[in-house]
């Protein structure tokens, strides 16, 4: 469940930013809210959310100060509320982190897109943190039986999803795609697509790449392959590819990932073993 807090100062836009948006749909809750920054700075280092939205204008201390302020404790993502003539000093605060920047009026249709793509973000950091929280001083190393993984399906008789992940584990070293797998099976893409989504919380593409990534590592704990050989081990169409990918799932390049000698035991993630 991801964790968020409101804080705004007119208390009507605050409730009808409660209450406009289906929280549960982004398995998300409200853990708070706040009326002024001050407020909204204490609220956020007690309650710890993944997410602040938060007005720019508040009394006390504005929203800028508030992210400020707490960024400086712990990292999280925020919403920047703010009216027109206040937009381009809010964007030069992109320094901060921000990770959004709304108008206002708030429209509910663009904040719930923001949210849902925010929500992504930070399932998929998680379940990187969680891969890389393994972490030992002894070497590189994963264990191979602990890499046959598959998402937990919220429908488990779903013959179409449960193809298309033996897909990826049996071809992830090719050239594959969520449309070629649809026309076999005989089934529409967009249906497949929809489906692969709501069963595993990944995109077939993200999910095809978090595999990838995982593969990847097991042979740079070998020790025997340059990174462009692993790079066409894997699937990856390039050895730049590759660099660009590995680094958006773990935030590092291969090559600082090695020197950090991690030590990944595929256990207790959102991927569960097969």
């Amino acid at each position: 469940m991801i964790r968020l807090v409101i804080v705004e100062d007119e208390w009507i836009l605050r409730a009808g930013l409660i209450h406009s948006i289906d929280w549960a749909s982004l398995d998300c809750v409200v853990a708070g809210e706040a009326g002024n920054g001050k407020e909204g700075l204490e609220l956020i280092l007690k309650e710890r959310p993944d997410i602040v939205i938060a007005d720019i204008r508040m009394p006390l201390m504005d929203g800028l100060e508030m992210i400020s302020a707490a960024s400086d404790t712990y990292r999280f993502w925020s919403i920047l509320l703010t009216s027109y003539s206040e937009f381009e000093y809010a964007r030069q605060a992109i320094t901060l982190g921000v990770s959004k920047y709304l108008l206002k009026p708030v429209n509910e249709k663009t904040l719930y897109e923001t949210l849902e793509q925010l929500t992504e973000d930070i399932k998929r950091e998680r379940l990187l943190d969680k891969l890389l929280q393994r972490v030992q001083d002894t070497g590189v190393s994963v264990d191979d039986e602990n890499l046959q993984v598959h998402m937990v399906k919220d429908d488990p008789c779903n013959y179409y999803v449960e193809a298309a992940l033996n897909e990826i584990y049996e071809n992830y070293t090719r050239k594959i795609s969520l449309e070629s797998i649809a026309d076999r099976l005989e089934v529409s893409s967009s249906y497949l697509t929809r489906k692969f989504r709501e069963t595993t919380r990944h995109s077939f593409l993200d999910y095809l790449n978090q595999y990838r990534v995982i593969k990847a590592i097991q042979l740079m704990g070998t020790g025997k392959y340059r990174f462009g050989e692993i790079a066409e081990l894997v699937g990856f169409s390039s050895e730049k590819h590759f660099y660009g990918v590995f680094r958006k799932y773990t935030h590092m390049t291969p090559s600082e990932f090695i020197k950090e000698k991690v030590s990944i035991v595929m256990t207790d993630l959102d991927i569960k073993e097969k």
